[in-house]
């Protein structure tokens, strides 16, 4: 009976082991690429001493101290649209915080790139590389989606991106 237990030990820790092993040559050989998958910091745009994220409290005096290129800023009203030289900022009025929170970042110029590096001037590869492919919509925009949150590339007639968006929904 005691050879028999062991034969069934024995067993069991085999299986254990090989479904662990299918697990992780799961991740590394069938397509589990996780570089595609979009994640809360793909709605990020490093700038040059900050980092503004889509949904972040927005805070527009340090914001404007910190990039110095703005538009004045009104009284506060459902959402604000900032321009500056190189991106659009629309923020939207939160009455649970009482704060800004950024709605959506627009990049106008290769200045500055997504968390994954793509600019204004990239080509269409370029974005199916880093994120992925999709189908390009009627009006020429690949869109990707994340936890009610869209990355969007307009893409002209050459495949060249010349318009990047990060909303929120």
């Amino acid at each position: 009976m005691s050879n028999r237990k062991t034969k069934i030990s024995i067993l069991f820790i085999v299986l254990i082991f090989a479904f662990l092993s299918i697990l992780l040559v799961k991740d590394t050989f069938f397509c589990v690429d996780k570089k595609m998958e979009i994640s809360y910091y793909d709605f990020t745009v490093d700038f040059t001493t900050t980092t503004l994220k889509v949904g972040m409290a927005f805070n527009l005096e340090e914001i404007n101290e910190t990039l110095k290129n703005h538009s004045p800023a009104n009284e506060k009203r459902a959402y604000e649209i900032y321009s500056y030289e190189d991106f659009i900022v629309e923020a939207v009025f939160s009455n649970k915080t009482g704060e800004y929170i950024i709605g959506s970042l627009t990049l106008i110029s290769p200045k500055y790139t997504t968390h994954r590096g793509i600019k204004i001037g990239d080509t269409v590869a370029d974005v199916f590389e880093k994120y992925g492919e999709k189908e390009q919509d009627e009006d020429g925009t690949i869109s990707y989606l994340y936890d009610r949150k869209h990355i969007y590339f307009r893409i002209d007639n050459n495949g060249i991106v010349t318009g990047i968006s990060l909303d929120m929904l």
